[in-house]
C-alpha cells in the first residue's frame, strides 16, 4: 500500500516551546486516532497492520519525551472478564472490612 497523508482535522493546538504537550494515540483494529492536549487532531481508518513497532519522532527540531506509557487495549471479552474480577476484589475487600468492623464492635462491647 502507498503511504497516505491525512491532513489534520483541527489547527495545531500544541503548547509553546518549554511547555509539555499531552498526546493520546489509541490504535484499535484498523483505526488510529490522535488526540493532542485533549483535542482530536487526526484519525485514519482502513489500516492493514494491527501489530508492529512504536516510533517517536520530531519534525526537524530537538524533542524530549516523558511519561511514555503504552497500554494494551482490551477486547470486549477481556474487558468483561477484567470488570468481573475487579468486582470480585471489591466484594472481597468489603467482606474483610465488614468482618473487621464486626470484630471491633464485639471487642468494644
Amino acid at each position: 500500500k502507498d503511504l497516505q497523508v491525512v491532513p489534520k482535522q483541527q489547527p495545531s493546538n500544541e503548547k509553546p516551546v518549554g511547555e509539555w504537550n499531552r498526546a493520546e494515540i489509541p490504535c484499535s483494529n484498523d483505526t488510529i486516532t490522535v488526540w493532542i492536549n485533549g483535542e482530536l487532531q487526526n484519525q485514519v481508518t482502513g489500516l492493514s497492520k494491527s501489530r508492529g513497532y512504536v516510533g517517536l519522532q520530531s519534525e526537524g527540531e530537538a524533542i524530549e519525551f516523558r511519561n511514555v506509557v503504552l497500554t494494551p487495549l482490551l477486547s470486549k471479552k477481556e474487558a468483561k472478564a477484567w470488570l468481573e474480577k475487579e468486582e470480585e476484589k471489591k466484594a472481597a475487600e468489603g467482606d474483610v472490612a465488614e468482618k473487621e468492623l464486626a470484630e471491633q464492635t464485639e471487642s468494644a462491647e
